[in-house]
Parts: C-alpha cells; structure tokens; sequence
C-alpha cells in the first residue's frame, strides 16, 4: 500500500521587489518590418535570488502607431547573440499599440522560471510594417531572426536561420521578481 507522504516547511518563499533592466536610450523611431523578432539590449538575471519570473515587459511607441505589438523575452547565447538557437521565456497578449510619443508597458501572459545569472533579451514583434518604435543606434550586431508570423505565443521560424544584423537596438525593459 502507497503512503502519502507530506512535509511542512517553516520557512516560506521569499520574494523580492519587482526590479527591472535598463533599456537603451531612445534617439530615434524606426518601422518594424512585420512578423519579425526585433531585439533590444541583453541583461544578465543578478543571482541574489535562485529563480526569477517576468512580469511584464515595457516598449517606447514612435510618433506613428498603426496595428499590435507583441513584447517577450528570449534566452540567448551571448551578447549580442550566435548561436542560432532562441528559447522564449516570456511574451506578451497582442496589445494594440496607444499612445504616441510614449512608453507602453504590458504584462506577461506566460512566463517561464529562470535561474539567477540566466542571459536574456527582450524582444518586440509587430503585426504591421508602419508603426514605428523608439531605438538607439549602436555597433551592428545580431537584431533580429524571422518568426512564424504573428503568433501567440510567438514562434521562431527555424532555429537554423541566422540572425540578421542591424545598428537599431530597440528600447525594451524587462521587469522581473526573484524567489528564493
């Protein structure tokens, strides 16, 4: 006969404040070309907490908005990325983007829990080509990789595919909680 077995713990989850990273600095407004995961600048988790959750992600709107917007977070290899592998962790419903001129944050729909010290960048895809997006200008590097199309959750076209380089690093905040 199978005995259930059960434990109580005295200590609890500790959680910490929400915390976030710091996007590049908007200088400019580009267009998006659609169904395209367009990246901004990458973060390292801290390890002062074991697991981390992202609750939301925060992108600046252009001075034209047109269609929805999908914000998330991937996984990647290095900064900027080189392996061609990609592992989204988090994402964002299809939000209508709103306000001119402004930043537009969204909380996750789906999140993964990470370990401290796990490198990530946030990302941004756009159902529509005329939009536009805040971005800084930066040394080219590994930007953007095809999708699937407009998808929930958004789903890379072949890991096979090489990044395409760029000099626009969009400006994308991740916030996120740690747990011990």
């Amino acid at each position: 006969m199978a005995r259930l077995l059960s434990f109580t713990s005295t200590r609890g989850i500790v959680q910490q404040a929400e915390e976030s990273s710091t996007p590049v600095i908007r200088n400019a407004d580009t267009t998006l070309t659609a169904d395209l995961l367009i990246l901004g600048n990458q973060i390292t988790l801290p390890t002062t907490f074991k697991f981390y959750k992202i609750t939301a992600v925060e992108w600046h709107n252009g001075d034209t908005l047109s269609g929805n917007a999908i914000g998330g977070v991937c996984m990647v290899d290095a900064d900027p990325p080189i392996g061609t592998e990609l592992l989204i962790v988090a994402y964002t419903p299809s939000t209508v983007t709103t306000s001119i001129d402004s930043i537009q944050r969204v909380s996750v729909q789906s999140s993964i829990i990470l370990s401290g010290g796990a490198k990530l960048t946030g990302f941004i895809m756009t159902d529509d080509a005329t939009g536009k997006y805040g971005f800084d200008t930066r040394a080219s590097a590994n930007a953007s990789k095809a999708a699937f199309g407009f998808s929930i959750p958004p789903i890379p076209l072949d890991e096979s595919i090489a990044w395409g380089t760029s000099t626009a690093h969009m400006y994308l905040k991740i916030y996120f909680v740690g747990y011990n």
